[in-house]
């Protein structure tokens, strides 16, 4: 059976953060699309619309303009259009604390800046359902059979 594609959605107002990653994985060979929101009540639109599929990993900012990354994980955890998505943090800071409100707020996953190879191999470690796999001259993130 072949690993199926998945679909990353990236919450961070901060959109050069965004161009910087895809540029960075294109870099390394690493086919990853990112669809990027400045906000989750964005995500929650656009899903709701149909305009972008139900994500199967989102990736919160911890510091977002008016709210902490934490609050959107937690309103993530409850949501039931977004059941059974992984979640977790990607931010600057390496501080325990910040990584312990995120973990009590259900990230299933905490990365720190930048979000480039080594933030994919650590997600793929940290979450176990998803790998980077080669295929011909790309290498793309793909879920793995359980």
């Amino acid at each position: 059976m072949q690993p199926r594609p998945i679909k990353i959605a990236v919450i961070d107002d901060n959109e050069d953060e965004i161009l910087i990653s895809r540029h960075r994985f294109r870099m390394s060979g690493i086919e990853v699309p990112l669809d990027h929101h400045l906000s989750l009540a964005q995500l929650e639109r656009s899903v709701a619309d149909g305009r972008v599929e139900c994500p199967d990993i989102v990736i919160v900012d911890m510091h977002l303009p008016g709210t902490r990354g934490t609050d959107v994980l937690r309103h993530l955890r409850g949501a039931t259009s977004f059941k059974g998505v992984r979640r977790g943090i990607c931010t600057g800071s390496n501080d325990p604390a910040d990584r312990a409100d995120a973990l009590a707020a259900g990230a299933e996953f905490y990365l720190t800046k930048p979000l480039d190879r080594a933030a994919l191999e650590l997600l793929c470690t940290q979450l176990g359902s998803v790998a980077l796999v080669t295929e011909g001259a790309e290498t793309r993130l793909r879920g793995v059979p359980a």
